[in-house]
């Protein structure tokens, strides 16, 4: 169950990625602006003979970012 998780969460990730790189949208030739909205988590499970860790979270992030003169990047984000 854990590795289907682990495989499911890995492409979410990759699709939320190439999404986020394909809505760009270029204002003028030497401005270009992106925004976007975010959702991940963790789970933890280690187990040794002194100790037993068991974590699991989550977090929203929400962001916009700004590319000027195709060189400098400008980011604001919130999580």
């Amino acid at each position: 169950m854990t590795k289907m998780l682990k495989k499911v969460g890995l492409s979410i990730a990759l699709a939320s990625t190439f999404g986020v790189s394909a809505n760009a949208i270029c204002l003028s030739e030497n401005y270009c602006s992106d925004a976007y909205i975010g959702v991940g988590g963790f789970y933890e499970n280690i187990n040794g003979t002194e100790s037993s860790i068991k974590n699991a979270g989550g977090f929203i992030s929400f962001g916009a970012s700004g590319m000027y003169f195709n060189r400098m990047h400008l980011e604001l984000t919130l999580k």
